[in-house]
């Protein structure tokens, strides 16, 4: 069979006459490559003037050389030197002249030869014909300029490779490999590709980000403007940070006082910084929920002791620095209150939290609260049904603006559940990299980062994940991987240190929940940690929104899923 190029249905083709003649071209031997609706354009001095034209099909052949072929389709007949077609009972005169139409394609592609080839030397033959599928009975002369073997009718299309064979002569010339190459690839079939590099795919995917960003904030905070006691509810990836961070500027303009509180610290330093502007005005208070407590009782000369063993450190951080606050909420006065509350990752907080932060509103009737949750990143083992007892209405969010398609639908995969709908449609695969001992581990993520910086991908893009902090993962006692700095967000967090641009930053999974990078590498994923939990491998893969990398120990389970590793 022909190779026949564009390959599509030829159903799909409009022109009936068009349709008949690809589907007989494509019957062809397999010798024959088989070119339809071929565009160029002539010359001019400006594009004002220039002449824009189409050859139906080009035939090319190895031994015989090329042939353009001008297909019509209805009635035609040649009467005094032009061309014409029957429409109803006469025949009227048609302004394109077939064989006109096939010489000059036949003649462009010869010059067009020679351009690129940079040589006046044309070694294929050429011939062109015209084609009538609708006709069965040719009468009469061919004209001077146009062989009769070049007339093909409906009946000709059955033994089409016999009358190509018979424009050339019947005989084959030496075969051209070569040039029938350089014309198959450079005159009637090129090829390009535009692109730009990976980081500013990055920059223009963060901008796109951004502005769908923008838009989805103010239609779902317009729909339930109304809603002043409301739990929004969505999977990773659906905005839930960033149109909280809206509902808190507009309760802000609105004039409200507002507490804008989560569990994770490093979380509540981000929205801390997001809201620069607003904390100047002293109608906002963003804070993690325990630093939160702190602050309240040392208004209060409470002095709290933290203790040191760390599962009754745990029991205070649940409970007992809770009761020291709930001693002290009848002391507060409505100055020390608020008109409104935002808890953002929801699922992270108690039930008896939420109990104490509903006593800090100014009033139980008229003050709004707003929770922004997400079941399936509940790392903390908080009971969410405790949610179900509060008087509010619920809104699911359900579109992924975060991640590209690839990670949005392996995210899904890995939790069992229907992939959301996402609004950045392609991306690279999820890339895979198994490892046998911490060295093997430490050796790929060097390399992959070094692959990432030769592409220009700016090494600041980059986030390390893993189960355990710095130094008990494979980057232990390491300032920097391969070349590159590395910067430890947490200690950086606790000794007041900002991370500098260019540096790789390295966070737990729990201590980076509910913010996101560019590009993720996820490393230490290993059995028999309880710290990397398919629900923790979850959220941690959420976290990128362009390239996530999984560095795995051999033969993981990702919930029963095999996984195609990268070879090295």
């Amino acid at each position: 069979m022909a190779i026949m190029i564009p390959k599509i249905n030829p159903n799909l083709i409009t022109n009936r006459g068009e349709q008949i003649f690809y589907k007989a071209a494509s019957k062809l031997p397999d010798a024959y490559t088989v070119y339809y609706s071929y565009d160029y354009i002539t010359d001019g001095k400006s594009y004002d003037h220039m002449a824009y034209y189409e050859a139906d099909f080009i035939i090319t052949h190895q031994w015989l050389g090329y042939l353009v072929v001008e297909v019509k389709c209805g009635y035609y007949r040649y009467y005094n030197n032009i061309w014409q077609k029957r429409l109803g009972e006469v025949f009227v005169d048609i302004d394109k002249d077939p064989v006109e139409q096939a010489k000059r394609a036949m003649y462009f592609i010869v010059e067009r030869y020679k351009e690129v080839t940079k040589t006046d030397m044309f070694p294929l033959r050429i011939r062109y014909a015209v084609c009538f599928p609708d006709c069965e009975v040719f009468e009469g002369l061919a004209p001077a300029h146009l062989r009769e073997d070049s007339i093909w009718l409906g009946a000709d299309l059955k033994k089409l490779d016999r009358n190509i064979k018979a424009v050339f002569g019947g005989q084959a010339a030496e075969a051209n490999g070569k040039a029938i190459d350089i014309l198959k690839k450079k005159i009637l079939a090129p090829a390009f590709t535009v692109h730009t590099d990976l980081e500013s795919e990055i920059r223009i995917f963060s901008k796109k980000s951004g502005k769908v960003m923008t838009d989805e904030q103010k239609r779902i905070l317009d729909e339930t403007e109304l809603d002043q006691r409301k739990i929004y509810l969505g999977a990773a990836g659906t905005g839930k940070t960033f149109i909280a961070i809206e509902k808190v500027r507009r309760l802000v303009a609105d004039g409200k006082k507002v507490l804008m509180t989560c569990f994770n610290r490093d979380l509540g330093n981000y929205l801390r910084h997001a809201f620069k502007d607003e904390l100047a005005s002293g109608y906002l208070t963003v804070t993690n929920f325990h630093d939160y407590l702190f602050k309240l009782l040392e208004t209060k000369d409470i002095e709290v002791v933290v203790p040191e063993l760390q599962e009754e450190k745990m029991t205070f951080f649940e409970k007992g620095l809770l009761d020291l606050a709930m001693d002290i909420i009848d002391e507060l006065s409505e100055e020390e209150k608020f008109d409104a509350l935002v808890v953002d990752e929801g699922q992270d907080f108690r039930e008896d939290w939420y109990l104490f932060l509903l006593e800090m509103l100014n009033s139980s009737q008229s003050g709004e609260f707003y929770i922004f949750a997400d079941p399936s990143q509940n790392l903390f083992n908080a009971d969410l049904s405790a949610l179900s007892s509060f008087q509010v209405s619920y809104h699911r969010l359900t579109r992924n603006l975060r991640n590209t398609e690839k990670i949005n639908n392996w995210l899904s995969e890995l939790i069992g559940t229907e992939p959301l709908y996402c609004v950045h449609e392609g991306g690279e695969s999820v890339a895979f990299f198994s490892w046998e001992d911490a060295a093997h581990e430490l050796s790929l993520v060097e390399q992959e980062l070094g692959r990432l910086v030769s592409k220009r991908v700016s090494p600041g893009r980059v986030v390390i994940l893993s189960p355990n902090r710095l130094e008990k993962s494979s980057l232990s006692g390491l300032k920097q991987i391969g070349q590159w700095p590395l910067f430890d967000l947490i200690k950086g967090r606790e000794e007041g240190l900002a991370k500098p641009p260019d540096a790789v930053a390295f966070s737990t999974i729990r201590s980076f929940k509910g913010l996101e990078a560019d590009i993720v590498f996820f490393i230490g994923i290993r059995a028999g940690t309880r710290a990397c939990t398919i629900n923790d491998i979850y959220v941690g893969s959420s976290r990128a929104s362009f390239l996530l990398y999984v560095f795995h120990e051999e033969g993981f389970d990702f919930n029963g899923k095999e996984q195609t590793c990268v070879k090295n």
